[in-house]
């Protein structure tokens, strides 16, 4: 949630209930965040030097609006370009997308061949797996387990197909 947070002060400083605002929007499809949730991530933020606080009276209220320190931005900057091997795939990726106009046209471009061919990666694994178990004779009491975890296989097979799809279609 923080790189997310750094991405959305880096296009423009805001406050705590500003930040809660746009996690209401598209970003909920990728975070579900709670204004204490938003509130710890920006004191840790605070506490690495990636953004710093501005106070102010606005409305006779303090506020604080957060800004991206220059480290803040070079963080953001190296994690916008670093794809990790595990984790989500799909809030990875959406992640990145949402803020891959902050980067030059050419290292999109690279950023995008990164998050397919980790798609690409974790599909090929699924498909193994889903081909390991077919044909597979069950015991008849964990036949419906077995059931549904195949079931959860197809459905990996399908998102990350979905993902793929999308992600090449950005390129």
């Amino acid at each position: 949630m923080g790189y997310v947070i750094l991405g959305l002060l880096i296009l423009q400083p805001n406050t705590l209930y500003g930040i809660s605002k746009a996690f209401e929007g598209a970003i909920s499809l990728i975070y579900s965040a709670s204004l204490g949730g938003i509130r710890s991530a920006l004191m840790r933020l605070e506490e690495s030097g990636w953004i710093e606080p501005t106070e102010h009276v606005e409305g006779g209220r303090n506020k604080k609006t957060y800004t991206v320190t220059d480290a803040g931005r070079e963080e953001f900057e190296r994690w916008i370009r670093a794809i990790p091997e595990r984790g989500d795939l799909e809030r990875e990726a959406l992640s990145r997308v949402l803020f891959l106009g902050l980067l030059p046209e050419e290292e999109r471009g690279i950023v995008l061949a990164e998050l397919t061919a980790r798609a690409r990666h974790q599909l090929a694994a699924v498909e193994a797996q889903a081909a390991e178990s077919e044909g597979l004779e069950f015991p008849p009491e964990v036949a419906e387990v077995a059931r549904y975890q195949v079931a959860m296989l197809e459905y990996a097979r399908l998102t990350l197909r979905a993902v793929l799809t999308w992600l090449e279609g950005l390129r």
